[in-house]
């Protein structure tokens, strides 16, 4: 995994790995749920994206409504631009919604469920 403009990038393998999973899914279509967020099993890549602070910020944005950036650091008792970065991230890999309106910057999730292919 090498990062590529300050991303963190899954490795060819792991990419493999969610190809894979996706062809089932297309396959077997029932048996996934909706709002489901595919990621690959790179232990690298899995330890940048889910922190403690993360998940629990993920957490937070499924539990509430849209919710400004401040608003969302301060119910989480958190620096505001702590918490703009790992929206940031979370948003790369599909997990956070972020969309500016008027002055505010809102964030949200639909992702209900986190996939991860195990390795083959």
């Amino acid at each position: 995994m090498k990062p590529e403009s300050g991303r963190v990038v899954p490795s060819r393998k792991a990419m493999r790995a969610v190809e894979k999973l996706l062809d089932h899914m297309l396959k077997h279509p029932e048996a996934f749920p909706d709002f489901v967020v595919v990621l690959p099993f790179d232990p690298r890549f899995l330890s940048s994206v889910f922190t403690e602070e993360r998940l629990r910020l993920w957490a937070e944005l499924r539990r509430t409504m849209p919710r400004s950036i401040t608003e969302v650091a301060e119910r989480l008792d958190r620096n505001v631009s702590r918490v703009r970065q790992d929206l940031l991230l979370l948003e790369q890999a599909g997990l956070a919604k972020l969309q500016k309106r008027g002055t505010k910057v809102e964030a949200t999730s639909d992702a209900l469920h986190i996939m991860i292919p195990s390795p083959a």
